[in-house]
């Protein structure tokens, strides 16, 4: 049985590709990472207006910029959005525990930071 309706040749159509769409699409754990950074963005936006589940829904943000820097640590608008959490928080802590935090994720030691304490 012969399909006379269908064309012999099937020439695609793409779409101007940029830079960017082909990094995101070579780097799946980026892709990943923005993911988790967006919901965090989310559950920290519901826990400003959700004040009876404000802090069920910063432990999501904060568990979610986690698993965010798990996948991409080199991402910049993760970090940031880590320190807003923490900021929403208001539990007095600091960018260095940020750091220390970040070195444990990684599972490296926290004997880092004395490196930098010592530059800085």
């Amino acid at each position: 049985m012969r399909y006379n309706s269908m064309p012999r040749r099937f020439t695609p159509v793409v779409a101007d590709h940029t830079t960017d769409a082909v990094d995101q699409a070579d780097h799946p754990r980026r892709n990943r990472s923005e993911r988790c950074r967006a919901q965090s963005r989310k559950f920290r936006e519901l826990a400003d207006r959700q004040s009876d589940r404000r802090e069920a829904n910063l432990d999501w943000a904060e568990s979610m910029c986690k698993d965010s820097l798990k996948h991409d640590f080199t991402n910049a608008e993760a970090w940031l959005e880590y320190a807003l959490v923490l900021e929403t928080f208001d539990s007095g802590r600091t960018v260095r525990d940020l750091f220390e935090e970040l070195l444990v994720i990684l599972g490296r030691s926290s004997e880092l930071l004395a490196v930098l304490e010592a530059a800085g």
